[in-house]
């Protein structure tokens, strides 16, 4: 009977750890909460657009508008955990122009305040190494984290990448700072287009969100796994 019950408890111990998909973000079906956004406008350097929208575009030179987003919601997660998927997912409610690209997130390395950023400083007081955030190795990673082509359809558009799974597990488990991440349309065309997207002040159901799939690491079943998916609309 021993070795029956060390035989089992063995098989306990060695089992893999329970999958876990949450969402963190701020619509009202989210299982956890906390999003903040804000976007940086070139033609504007010193003004704070901290509102329901955020824009991305390179509309004409000197005219560029880039997004900065984080997810303070990870913190709900305890670490240490492996994450096997993560996607951004913002969601797109105008389209001025009719462009459709790429756009690219990386992550930051600014501790940027939501209600002081511009295109100027991530926080009062504090000026980026370029204007923008776009100091690859100063103001954000010169590593894209991940990417998604935008149309001129609107709704929800997933922003992943192998890079952005990995953000996400060292953010959770605190060998990285989370100031989220810098958004941009790709290339250095101006076309005379931008996109706005819903940002956490905005339509429930429309705001941005995290969706991560993670596992607890260290060993052991992991505990009774909290299963969530969120039903893109």
């Amino acid at each position: 009977m021993r070795l029956i019950a060390l035989f089992v408890a063995l098989l306990l111990f060695a089992s893999p750890a329970a999958a876990v998909v949450v969402t963190v973000g701020d619509n009202s079906t989210d299982t956890h909460s906390g999003a903040d956004e804000v976007h940086l406008k070139e033609i504007d350097p010193t003004t704070n657009y901290d509102g329901t929208v955020f824009e991305l575009g390179k509309w004409d030179s000197g005219d560029h508008t880039h997004g900065l987003i984080r997810f303070t919601g990870l913190s709900a997660i305890s670490g240490p955990v492996t994450v096997s998927t993560a996607t951004l997912y913002v969601f797109q409610n105008e389209d001025v122009g009719g462009g459709s690209y790429t756009i690219e997130a990386r992550r930051l390395l600014r501790n940027w305040v939501e209600a002081e950023a511009n295109w100027s400083v991530y926080s009062a007081g504090n000026s980026w190494t370029t204007g923008g955030g776009i100091s690859d190795g100063n103001d954000r990673s010169a590593t894209v984290s991940g990417s998604v082509a935008v149309t001129t359809s609107l709704g929800y558009y997933g922003i992943t990448g192998s890079q952005l799974i990995t953000d996400v597990e060292n953010m959770i488990n605190g060998s990285v700072s989370n100031f989220g991440w810098h958004i941009e349309r790709q290339g250095t065309g101006n076309d005379n287009t931008t996109k706005g997207f819903t940002a956490s002040e905005g339509t429930d159901s429309e705001r941005p969100y995290l969706d991560v799939t993670y596992s607890v690491s260290g060993g052991g079943g992991g505990g009774t796994a909290a299963f969530f998916r969120r039903r893109i609309q």
